[in-house]
């Protein structure tokens, strides 16, 4: 989120980035990068199209722990094959 918001890629209520981190602690929790999602991602199969590595890395760490990830990327359809669970999220 916040190099979402660093882009402005995302609109939000927050003025400064910094102030999204106490939102981020008391909503989300924060996936470490453990063995088994650099395994899957060593094996993900990439879209040509998508050449983004955090994604890559996020997309396996969701089809590892098999939570559903929401994004706005159209991109993400094309990993469902590879056992990720996606909603598209306009």
């Amino acid at each position: 989120m916040i190099h979402l918001h660093k882009r402005e890629k995302i609109e939000t209520d927050w003025k400064k980035t910094e102030d999204i981190l106490p939102a981020i602690d008391a909503t989300f929790e924060i996936l470490p990068v453990k063995k088994e999602h650099l395994m899957t991602y060593s094996k993900l199969s990439a879209a040509k199209s998508h050449n983004d590595p955090n994604d890559h890395l996020i997309i396996s760490q969701a089809i590892t722990e098999r939570i559903t990830l929401v994004s706005m990327g159209r991109e993400f359809r094309h990993y469902t094959k590879q056992k990720l669970s996606f909603i598209f999220s306009s």
